[in-house]
């Protein structure tokens, strides 16, 4: 789902979300977006549209609830881009979780051997101890053998979801997932 075209050297270390984002914030005003190329080393035209100030926008269309509430929960949330893991541990704490952060997979095995945790939510994409492996250990320790996880992540594409399953995690949602797609992954534990 988000990956970058290049001829075998990444032009920096992003997955290409940001269009992904820009994406979810036109279609949250009302907007939409277009990506138009003719071809490899042809460029790319990006078109954003959005209603005029004082246009009405459509309301947004609501998914369906899932009986998740994370109030009281022990949420660890590992990633190791600061810019996306503080803002999802803030808005789990909103719904009410307790959410310890790690910015790493070493860092989260060091936390997970006090607390007991409820649900831990992991990107797969990390320096030194990447998801897969973070995943291993934790089935591998008694202690947290049977924690709910979920792998959240940039890679998207089915292939990424089932590796993510087959390492050990119970469920996977590309980047960016909102609560409501959490909680729903979650009640289908």
């Amino acid at each position: 789902m988000f990956n970058q075209a290049h001829d075998g050297v990444a032009l920096n270390g992003g997955l290409g979300i940001g269009f992904a984002l820009v994406h979810e914030l036109a279609v949250a005003h009302g907007g939409h977006v277009e990506a138009k190329s003719d071809g490899a080393g042809q460029g790319a035209e990006f078109i954003v549209w959005l209603p005029q100030v004082g246009a009405e926008v459509p309301a947004p269309r609501e998914a369906p609830s899932a009986d998740v509430d994370f109030k009281g929960w022990r949420v660890l949330a590992v990633d190791d881009y600061a810019q996306a893991l503080v803002p999802f541990a803030e808005v789990l704490r909103l719904e009410g979780a307790v959410v310890d952060t790690a910015a790493s997979g070493k860092e989260a095995l060091a936390l997970l051997q006090t607390p007991r945790y409820d649900l831990l939510v992991s990107d797969l994409g990390m320096p030194e101890m990447d998801g897969f492996q973070l995943i291993g250990e934790v089935r591998r320790q008694e202690a947290t053998r049977d924690l709910r996880s979920v792998a959240m992540s940039g890679y998207g594409r089915r292939v990424d979801a089932r590796r993510a399953l087959e390492a050990g995690f119970d469920a996977h949602l590309p980047k960016p997932a909102s609560i409501e797609e959490l909680k729903a992954a979650i009640s289908r534990l």
